[in-house]
């Protein structure tokens, strides 16, 4: 063998070692810390969601607020999701606190609904827990 051919060998497999590891570094970078950044906003929008549900107002126009609130923050959540749509358990206990809010709102609350919002929320809390790091 000669070696003009071993020197450019080595030459060209160290470039283009190096061009690899670049483009693969930044690649997998960028990979890490969107999943970092995702992380982070889900536990942002869960806690957010949840001050929300736990302020439970009274007055006519604070209900009329908090449902659109809810609404806003269950959006947030979804986006974080992979099409935009949150896994089905997780998107089933939104909607179900939200139905739950919107009969307070309406006045058609009952004497079980106070058990049953707690409930719901409850179930919405350990569903936020369990699909935090799903992608």
């Amino acid at each position: 063998m000669d070696l003009g051919l071993i020197g450019s060998s080595i030459l060209a497999g160290g470039i283009a070692g190096q061009i690899l590891t670049l483009f693969g570094t930044n690649y997998l970078t960028n990979k890490r810390e969107y999943k970092k950044w995702q992380l982070t906003e889900r536990h942002k929008a869960s806690i957010e969601l949840l001050d929300i549900l736990t302020s439970n107002p009274q007055a006519p126009e604070e209900l009329s607020q908090w449902t659109h609130k809810i609404r806003n923050a269950s959006m947030k959540i979804h986006i974080l999701y992979k099409d935009g749509t949150a896994p089905k358990e997780l998107s089933n206990s939104l909607e179900n606190v939200f139905k739950y809010a919107q009969e307070k709102k309406d006045g058609h609350a009952n004497n079980e609904w106070s058990k049953n919002f707690r409930k719901s929320v409850s179930t919405l809390r350990k569903e936020l827990s369990n699909n935090i790091n799903i992608d």
